[in-house]
């Protein structure tokens, strides 16, 4: 693409469609940029398995471009470009913060805890666009249990009883074995 040149460990993201391109666009346009950029990235979070990789990769890029080309950004005005890009790029600006609504409210939170995680993606993926439509069609169906205040307090207090909300931190809600049973039979759910 003219004036942005990506390299990727992933070869199939390296096309027009991808958001960090979008974003180069959009702050090319915005700020008058006359240079071209090269991004290299390597991809560790998995794709397609909504944990927001995508997303972390267009804000870094956006506070990226905003120090190499000194373009003065304010925080608001990195936000706005970062929610006209995807729901979840606005928190993915943040180290750690609650994010509602729609990603557009956002409370900065802070933990002395210190921990590491495993994560374990089955070779299957699932597109998160299509995977919310699906969740958003079988939300009278789906059992709800609000953990979010449990969760914040195990980080900031106690990591140790992380296990005990660990099951419901599916976006806050928990979806029953019935309802996710009929999600996974769902013969478009998956892309």
């Amino acid at each position: 693409s003219p004036n942005f040149d990506l390299n990727c460990n992933i070869k199939e993201l390296e096309n027009d469609s991808n958001i960090l391109f979008k974003a180069f666009l959009k702050i090319r346009e915005k700020y008058h940029i006359p240079y071209g950029v090269h991004v290299d990235l390597i991809k560790r979070i998995p794709m397609q398995a909504g944990l927001g990789g995508g997303s972390a990769d267009c804000a870094a890029f956006i506070q990226g471009m905003n120090e190499l080309f000194e373009l003065n950004m304010k925080k608001d005005d990195m936000e706005e470009l970062g929610a006209s890009l995807g729901a979840d790029v606005v928190p993915c600006m943040y180290n750690l913060a609650l994010a509602e609504g729609i990603g557009d409210i956002i409370t900065p939170l802070s933990t002395k805890i210190n921990f590491n995680a495993l994560i374990i993606k089955p070779h299957f993926s699932c597109n998160t666009q299509e995977m919310y439509k699906k969740y958003d069609e079988h939300i009278n169906s789906i059992k709800r249990t609000r953990v979010t205040s449990k969760v914040l307090d195990i980080l900031k207090n106690n990591l140790e009883q992380l296990h005990k909300v660990a099951k419901y931190l599916f976006e806050n809600e928990s979806v029953d074995a019935k309802t996710f049973k009929n999600l996974m039979e769902d013969k478009d759910f998956y892309p």
